[in-house]
């Protein structure tokens, strides 16, 4: 029995994930306005980049992958870009922190921390693997 996802299925997943972008890049525009997280500093407008170009490379990928039908190369190059960009963006995170969680009884800034240095870490490997893998597609057969 074949379990591999219907062309059909993929691209509902595909227009799913861009209208969560979507919607995440609303969001994430109006936070501050809306009184914001407690937690949440001014300091989110420097953060608030990176957040909108990781959710518009989402978008394009997602459009992009609707549109070539998963196509090897296109999949190749979102993964490389996305990779790259979430790096930059957490890195800036880490940076910036934007977070104060001073009048909370527990302090969750190391913890908080300790969650973006683990998803710098897991978002460069990805960037090393998939960047490998777009420079070595020629020589591969498409997965």
């Amino acid at each position: 029995m074949d379990r591999t996802p219907s062309s059909v299925a993929k691209r509902v997943g595909y227009l799913l994930g861009a209208t969560a972008n979507v919607v995440l890049l609303w969001a994430a525009h109006r936070l501050l306005g809306w009184g914001r997280p407690g937690f949440l500093t001014e300091d989110f407008t420097g953060v608030l980049p990176w957040i909108t170009a990781a959710c518009v490379v989402s978008i394009i990928g997602y459009g992009a992958m609707f549109v070539a039908a998963e196509r090897f190369f296109p999949r190749l190059l979102n993964d490389a870009v996305t990779a790259g960009v979430s790096c930059l963006g957490i890195w800036r995170t880490l940076q910036i922190f934007p977070f104060d969680f001073s009048t909370y009884d527990v302090d969750w800034s190391w913890p908080l921390r300790v969650l973006l240095g683990v998803a710098l870490i897991g978002a460069f490997f990805g960037l090393v693997v998939s960047t490998f893998k777009l420079l070595t597609w020629p020589w591969r057969a498409p997965s």
